[in-house]
């Protein structure tokens, strides 16, 4: 095999190894209800108000758990299915079996 086409290749192996941790990674956190559901309580612990806009969340999100923000919006939107947090993207607050 020419050297071009061994390099080309293990290019490629690398670039599917790299999206297919990335992916894993991100589907996995996304499943991991507790984990979220224990951070989500710990940012409104640190915050010390009853309720936090999207865009508060969206940034202690993305801060804790290393993502972007379409990946913090899946997870707001796990929380809110999940009846963890309620209310509209201008105050989002813990449900209160929750609080």
């Amino acid at each position: 095999m020419n050297t071009p086409l061994i390099i080309i290749l293990l290019v490629f192996v690398g670039l599917v190894g790299l999206y297919l941790y990335k992916h894993s990674r991100h589907v996995g956190l996304a499943a991991d209800s507790e984990r979220l559901h224990a951070t989500l309580k710990t940012i409104y612990r640190e915050a010390g108000k009853p309720a936090l806009s999207q865009n508060r969340l969206l940034k202690e999100l993305k801060a804790r758990f290393h993502v972007n923000e379409k990946v913090a919006l899946v997870l707001i939107s796990k929380l809110r299915r999940e009846g963890f947090i309620k209310g509209t993207p201008d105050a989002y607050e813990l449900a209160s079996s929750e609080a």
